[in-house]
């Protein structure tokens, strides 16, 4: 509320100039509950203007009880991650006072090519699996990759940002972590190592007694430690 009026100030003194309030994930908080009746002067048709004193609408405020009311020259943008879904969508009495605009991935504002690999190629490769797995919500964002100028900055932002939030997204289901990580190629992802053990082996002698799923075989799965340019290749081959 007080950058809403700090705003609302700066934009009234000087109406020749456009003025901007941006708020940052604003599907965090409920909007509606905090600006409360002030979320009617956001609409245009009840914005305030200087040349016109009748034009707009004011409310007095319950503790200052100054009368208060949004410049017709400041626009309110907000930002929202839609694959966040522990987080509410926007209430509907604020969704209808907001045009919405979705800015998806841009792989072509990164470099062309980081040490022989594609990197748009491999964003846009990556993002088709995932919506093709999951849905367009969960698609990369370039910004992932925007720093990435040699082999070993892609390394970096595969092994502490890529792989865990597909780990995240798949909710640790190994065999779609490893479709968006197929090498087209060979049919299997070389990005996960998956290893098969006998039961007995790990668990001894009568371990069927305690087991609430009886297999032959156990799957372990790991991701690769030592990622290579080939590796990144694979996916595009």
């Amino acid at each position: 509320m007080r950058s809403l009026s700090k705003g609302c100030d700066l934009a009234w003194k000087d109406p020749g100039q456009r003025y901007a309030l941006f708020i940052d994930e604003i599907n965090r908080a409920n909007l509606a509950k905090v600006l409360g009746e002030l979320i009617t002067l956001i609409e245009p048709d009840k914005r305030t203007r200087q040349d016109d004193d009748h034009q707009g609408l004011r409310l007095v405020l319950p503790y200052s009880r100054l009368a208060f009311g949004v410049p017709a020259n400041l626009d309110l943008y907000g930002t929202m991650n839609s694959a966040d879904r522990s987080i509410a969508l926007l209430d509907t009495a604020l969704r209808r006072r907001f045009q919405f605009e979705e800015i998806g991935p841009d792989p072509e504002v990164l470099l062309k090519t980081v040490e022989g690999i594609d990197l748009p190629g491999l964003l846009k490769t990556l993002n088709e699996r995932i919506e093709l797995l999951l849905d367009r919500d969960h698609r990369l964002g370039h910004a992932y990759f925007i720093g990435v100028a040699t082999l070993a900055d892609l390394n970096r932002v595969f092994a502490d940002h890529i792989l865990p939030l597909l780990a995240e997204y798949f909710h640790d289901d190994w065999g779609q972590i490893a479709l968006v990580l197929v090498n087209r190629t060979l049919g299997r992802s070389e990005f996960v190592v998956t290893a098969e053990l006998d039961p007995a082996q790990v668990f001894g002698k009568g371990w069927e007694t305690y087991a609430t799923r009886h297999s032959e075989v156990l799957r372990r799965y790991r991701l690769v430690q030592e990622l290579t340019q080939a590796m990144y290749l694979g996916l595009l081959a």
